[in-house]
């Protein structure tokens, strides 16, 4: 497998290859199919285990439940208060997990993170097809505190922590924007990818329904995170479908409204809704790699005016 910092030009040239062969039609939909030939295009260009000068602590509990479980993702040069990355997966509220066997996700956001000089973290959480709502959101919530208590033992900072979310994880961090209110505790921003945030406004509400239940649409994060003061950076992959898109720019307009200013964007070209978050971490200099570094640090600095 392929470092993460630097790609020759036959690397680069590889993955475009990879990835104009496999370009779906835009707006195809979530289909098994595209998540295993998405899977396929970034695979064996990952860092593989072990990490050189990474610290790993995998399946750390932050509840007694089997699914409340944490990886830490830790720099081992033993530097202390490091920006905080959280990386909520998505799956649909019935599905997926902070690491897939044998593949490289979602270790690599984390490696990333600890790449970059921040302490990352993936969590997963309980999944609807056992734990309807609000149990992921207790989870994240539940995770959130944990982190925030026991950051500091790994070298990072308990007042910078940055959630980062993709899909179903997107809907459960901007949930926990609106959860938190003015009593932040730490958290200082949300990376939101690819998510779902006015459930009225969706074409297919199945995956939301499937977790909220039929009054879905009063559940929708979006006013929680207008009423918020934190950053938020929005994203979404260019082949998405109808719902992602139209969600993402619902989202960029709230903010917008918020804020007086337009919020930090990033729309992935020619990436569908998996391969923006398989994507991260192969190689320095991707939009989504610079933009998310750029948040994390400057519009998320804990004393920014």
């Amino acid at each position: 497998m392929k470092g993460m910092i630097e790609l020759s030009a036959a690397d680069r040239a590889l993955i475009e290859a990879r990835l104009a062969a496999a370009t779906p039609p835009l707006g195809r939909e979530l289909t098994r199919e595209l998540l295993l030939e998405s899977q396929k295009l970034y695979a064996d260009l990952h860092e593989a285990p072990p990490y050189a000068g990474i610290k790993v602590s995998e399946d750390v509990p932050y509840g007694p439940r089997p699914r409340q479980r944490l990886d830490i993702f830790e720099p081992a040069d033993g530097a202390a208060k490091r920006p905080v990355l959280v990386y909520v997966h998505g799956g649909g509220f019935v599905r997926g997990d902070k690491k897939s066997p044998g593949l490289p996700y979602f270790h690599n956001i984390g490696v990333w993170a600890a790449r970059r000089g921040f302490l990352g973290v993936n969590i997963t959480y309980r999944l609807a097809t056992t734990d309807p709502a609000p149990t992921a959101q207790d989870d994240v919530t539940a995770a959130v505190e944990w982190i925030r208590l026991h950051a500091g033992e790994h070298g990072g900072d308990a007042g910078h922590i940055v959630l980062m979310g993709h899909s179903a994880g997107a809907v459960l961090v901007a949930d926990q924007i609106a959860r938190m209110g003015a009593d932040t505790r730490g958290v200082v921003g949300a990376a939101l990818g690819s998510g779902n945030y006015d459930f009225a406004k969706l074409v297919n509400a199945v995956n939301v329904g499937n977790y909220y239940g039929p009054d879905y649409a009063a559940h929708s994060p979006l006013p929680g995170v207008r009423e918020s003061k934190l950053p938020v950076m929005v994203s979404v992959g260019e082949i998405e479908t109808h719902d992602f898109q139209e969600q993402a720019l619902t989202l960029v307009n709230a903010l917008f409204e918020r804020d007086g200013r337009f919020p930090r964007f990033v729309r992935q070209s020619g990436q569908n809704h998996y391969t923006s978050c398989f994507r991260i971490g192969f190689g320095a200099g991707d939009p989504i790699e610079r933009e998310l570094e750029a948040f994390i640090r400057v519009d998320c600095a804990p004393n920014r005016a």
